[in-house]
């Protein structure tokens, strides 16, 4: 990594954690940042780089409100020939949205009047 620092056998597992020349991955990596650098160099990378880490947030925040938009509600229902009732776990219809359930009562209709 570029570290001349010498230390002893028995400190050099703390000293690998804490060096300042350690090559690490960006904190934004989860939302996609690929670059790495040294600890040393944090500071200054997340200061030059605020508008591209915004950005790629921003494009991970949308992909997921789509993902969660188009997100298929499947109830697998066996033995529909049943008149048993089926109810759904609850889900909710959005982030901070309604609760609900699905009841389903197969085979059971109501005849309306003519």
């Amino acid at each position: 990594t570029g570290c001349r620092e010498k230390a002893k056998r028995r400190n050099l597992d703390t000293h690998q954690d804490t060096c300042p020349k350690r090559v690490v991955p960006c904190p934004y990596k989860n939302v996609g940042c690929t670059l790495a650098f040294k600890t040393q160099d944090i500071a200054k990378h997340k200061q030059e780089h605020v508008e591209k880490h915004l950005s790629l947030a921003i494009e991970k925040i949308e992909k997921l409100e789509i993902q969660q938009q188009i997100a298929p509600l499947v109830l697998k229902i066996e033995r529909f020939y049943l008149s048993t009732p089926v109810r759904s776990q609850p889900f909710y219809t959005s982030k901070g949205g309604y609760k609900m359930s699905l009841l389903v009562k197969p085979n059971s209709f109501q005849q309306y009047r003519k």
